[in-house]
C-alpha cells in the first residue's frame, strides 16, 4: 500500500522540506553511499521488483499528496506477477471497507 519512492527523491524531499543547501545535501549522498557501499540511484523499488516472481498487490490512490502514485504505477509495471489498485480520495491512508474486502480476497486466494 503506497510503494515506497526511489531513494534519491528522499533526498530532495528531504532538502526542500529541511531547506538544506546543495553542499549539505551533497555531503548526506557521500555518507549515505559510503555507508552503504551504494549510491542511492541503486536503491530502486521498481528495479528490484523486476526479480521477484511472488504475487503481489499494491494499492495507492490517486491524489495520494504524501507519496506520488507513479512510484506505485511503475512497481505494477516493473513486477511481473503484481496487480494495482488505483484508488480515488482515500489519500494516504487508504481506509476503506470495500478495499479491506479486496485485501482478504487478495490474500485468500
Amino acid at each position: 500500500m503506497g510503494a515506497p519512492g526511489e531513494a534519491k527523491d528522499f533526498f530532495n524531499f528531504y532538502q526542500s522540506i529541511l531547506g538544506l543547501s546543495n553542499k549539505a545535501k551533497n555531503i548526506i549522498i557521500k555518507k549515505f553511499a559510503k555507508t552503504l557501499k551504494n549510491d542511492p540511484s541503486y536503491f530502486s523499488t521498481s528495479k528490484f521488483a523486476r526479480e521477484i516472481e511472488t504475487d503481489c498487490l499494491i494499492i495507492h490512490d490517486k491524489y495520494d499528496k504524501d507519496t506520488s502514485p507513479e512510484y506505485s504505477i511503475s512497481l505494477n509495471k516493473n513486477w511481473k506477477n503484481s496487480q494495482l489498485i488505483l484508488t480515488e480520495g482515500l489519500g494516504h491512508k487508504l481506509k476503506s471497507e470495500e478495499l479491506e474486502k479486496k485485501v482478504i480476497a487478495f490474500i485468500s486466494n
